[in-house]
């Protein structure tokens, strides 16, 4: 068990135990909102809270749409091709 996970479980203890949160900031050498944070998520989440949340997002949504991004893909392989007349690119795919 790492420091972290055992002034996690720490706070819970001496809370039980009457420790103000001041209290058990101080003791613990952390601030008193990192008590209050992992004391909520105690509170909402049960022994679960104290275990590290992901910061990634949960949802992320498509950025482009397939319509938009069929065009793009028929319009790289057309330059690539050579297929539209004075736009041929010569920088793509080599």
């Amino acid at each position: 068990m790492s420091k972290l996970e055992a002034d996690r479980q720490a706070i819970i203890i001496l809370r039980q135990a009457g420790m103000s949160q001041r209290a058990v900031a101080e003791h613990l050498g952390r601030s008193e909102r990192w008590v209050r944070k992992w004391e909520r998520r105690v509170s909402e989440s049960g022994s679960a809270g104290l275990e590290e949340q992901s910061r990634a997002p949960h949802h992320v949504q498509q950025k482009i749409s397939p319509a938009v991004k069929k065009a793009v893909i028929k319009a790289r392989v057309d330059l690539m091709a050579g297929r539209v007349r004075g736009h041929s690119l010569k920088y793509i795919g080599g």
